[in-house]
């Protein structure tokens, strides 16, 4: 053999080893991938991963340790999409079995298993039945699944983890409960989608198994009777308020707080105190809340200190921040009266003050000695009523207070653009409904704005990089390009 072919014969066979080599390694890290469940999303938003509220859930399921049982029914077969739809629900059920210890899942061909179909009841393709013990939830295949688009451009939308969250919380609390929304004061709509309606926290209520219901405490009630809270109610939502309540339905919220109802509350600067807050020694004094940290480029923004109290644990815990607008200042009076415990939630640092007026510096207001009142400043507090006192006789549960000095945070131009605002506003419910074990069970991802929030000196060194520095390398560039070609 010539030394030609031996150099050949070499290379071919140190080729052939590399590449069986490589492909043992792949087929190795694709079995160990199958095994482990290795992934990683590089997603904006993190759109193929578990959101912090599945996440939640889940450990509330596996904290109880009753086995949850997920039978799911494949889609029918020969349709343009029926591979999408079971290797999506597939992807998401597996994901869901890897972070709970009690759940156990199977997908079902509905064709060749119709008796499992049969014995359940079901009747549909892309079915799923959700069990734990006696409870049962069944999510069905337009819950999973929605079409958009032209009828020759249809594309089918995976919506299976929002479901899934409802039914997981419709384990946790069969019963529905209802959240009111006073009206007839200016407050915001629950149903209303522009920017400064509710609409995103109602279907964002609804998720939690909350009912929302607009209340009318002006007209009498059906049967001619004083307008009263219905006694379903469990929280009682006053969002931006613009006018005063009258003294009956103040007596109404009063009654509402002595059968251990939840009332949550959010006024804006400039709005006269409710009477049932100055009742609970808490005013709302004139100005707006500062801060010299405030969210880029809004002034009126002040990055609020999130304080320790089981309603904010899960903000803490997570590291959210909610973004609050323009907020008026909360004062708690001295001394606090027998049976209530007011706690702070939320605040601004020490540095923060009340704005009253007085001089600007770059557009942005500071603390004038004398005009501003001294930080600092209460945001936001929580209370709540012992029974025994004059606001609830004893053996009813303990009302719950929540008073905001902001409803901005809650609408629907905020309520998904603050990292914290929907944990905020939900946690709230949940507290101010009694809802203890579920506090710490919300965060979902929802769509969100993104801005760049930067300083005013780091904006001016971005302006001068780019146009200054940039332009100036480029040309130095092209200089000693032509400098090296002329001295050859």
């Amino acid at each position: 053999m010539t030394p030609q072919w031996r150099r050949r014969l070499a290379y071919g066979s140190n080729a052939t080893v590399v590449t069986l080599a490589s492909a043992a390694i792949l087929v190795m890290l694709y079995l160990g991938a199958l095994q482990t469940r290795t992934q990683w999303d590089l997603t904006a938003e993190g759109r193929h991963t578990l959101t912090p509220d599945m996440r939640a859930k889940l450990a509330l399921l596996d904290a109880d340790g009753e086995t949850v049982t997920i039978t799911a029914f494949t889609a029918q077969r020969g349709k343009q999409d029926a591979s999408f739809k079971n290797r999506t629900l597939k992807n998401l059920l597996t994901d869901l079995g890897s972070h709970s210890q009690v759940l156990d899942w199977r997908l079902i061909d509905f064709d060749r298993e119709r008796l499992t179909a049969e014995r359940l009841g079901v009747t549909e393709y892309s079915h799923v039945v959700v069990q734990r013990g006696q409870a049962r939830v069944d999510i069905k295949a337009r819950d999973l699944f929605r079409s958009s688009g032209p009828k020759d451009q249809r594309r089918t939308n995976f919506l299976g983890e929002g479901a899934f969250a409802r039914a997981f919380s419709q384990l946790h609390t069969p019963q529905r409960r209802v959240v009111y929304v006073l009206q007839g004061h200016g407050e915001r709509g629950a149903d209303d989608r522009g920017p400064n309606g509710l609409s995103d926290l109602t279907d964002a209520l609804d998720v939690e198994r909350y009912d929302v219901e607009p209340l009318d405490l002006l007209a009498t009630s059906n049967d001619g009777g004083i307008p009263v809270v219905p006694d379903d109610a469990a929280v009682v939502l006053i969002a931006g308020p613009t006018a005063s309540l009258s003294s009956h339905e103040t007596d109404a919220l009063i009654s509402h707080l002595g059968r251990g109802g939840g009332l949550i509350v959010g006024q804006d600067p400039g709005s006269e105190t409710l009477q049932i807050l100055t009742r609970l020694n808490v005013g709302i004094p004139s100005g707006v809340a500062s801060d010299t940290r405030v969210v880029f480029p809004f002034w009126d923004r002040p990055i609020p200190v999130v304080r320790n109290h089981p309603l904010t644990e899960s903000l803490r815990n997570a590291g959210l921040v909610p973004v609050l607008s323009h907020i008026a200042p909360i004062n708690v009076g001295e001394p606090i009266p027998a049976g209530l415990k007011i706690a702070p939630l939320l605040s601004t640092s020490r540095k923060g003050w009340i704005e009253r007026g007085g001089a600007l510096k770059e557009g942005a207001p500071i603390y004038d000695e004398g005009i501003d009142g001294k930080g600092p400043v209460s945001l936001a507090v929580a209370i709540q009523i012992r029974p025994g006192t004059e606001w609830v006789s004893a053996g009813n549960p303990a009302p719950r207070v929540v008073v905001f000095g902001d409803s901005d945070f809650m609408a629907n131009g905020l309520f998904t653009d603050g990292p914290g605002n929907a944990t905020l506003v939900l946690e709230s419910v949940h507290w101010a409904a009694g809802s203890d074990a579920r506090i710490s069970s919300v965060g979902a991802r929802r769509h969100k704005v993104r801005r760049l929030a930067i300083s005013s000196e780091q904006l001016g060194t971005v302006r001068w990089l780019s146009l200054a520095f940039l332009p100036s390398l480029i040309g130095l560039m092209g200089l000693c390009v032509r400098w090296s070609r002329r001295g050859r």
